[in-house]
């Protein structure tokens, strides 16, 4: 039986394995990209809320992100964006976790990636604009 909330990447170049979605109340790109649309992936994913607000959705859990706050997806978790400001939009970037490693049997595979992508009761982590990590992460889809 297929699993139909089960999606894949969707990168389109394997030499650069990020998916990179712009996603408005009206408007997505690429398009069916995820505006209420509940799924889950074998993917990691950050979510940066970029105008107004969006509520997404992890495995049950409503969390409320304004301007400058994110969350991080990790792979497995049932999510959606459930409701946005008229305002607002939101970027994410879908990546394989073997992003992280460096190299396929790294140091940083075993002891930094694995330990956390496989958790089960590690299926989110909110951000708030506080912390330094929004501030590279805009840096980096920007200069994308």
């Amino acid at each position: 039986m297929e699993n139909k909330l089960y999606i894949l990447n969707g990168c389109s170049d394997e030499l650069f394995p990020i998916n990179i979605c712009v996603v408005r109340k009206y408007s997505e790109l690429p398009i069916g990209s995820g505006f209420k649309s509940l799924h889950w992936h074998e993917d990691l994913q950050f979510v940066l809320c970029t105008k107004g607000y969006v509520n997404y959705q992890v495995n049950g859990i409503e969390y409320k992100l304004k301007e400058k706050e994110a969350l991080f997806i990790n792979k497995g978790a049932l999510h959606m964006s459930s409701d946005m400001s008229e305002d607002g939009e939101y970027v994410t970037l879908t990546f394989p976790e073997e992003l992280l490693f460096f190299f396929k049997e790294s140091r940083m595979k075993y002891k930094y990636v694995w330990p956390y992508t496989r958790m089960d009761y590690l299926r989110c982590y909110e951000i708030k604009k506080k912390n330094q990590i929004i501030n590279v992460c805009m840096i980096f889809i920007i200069f994308i």
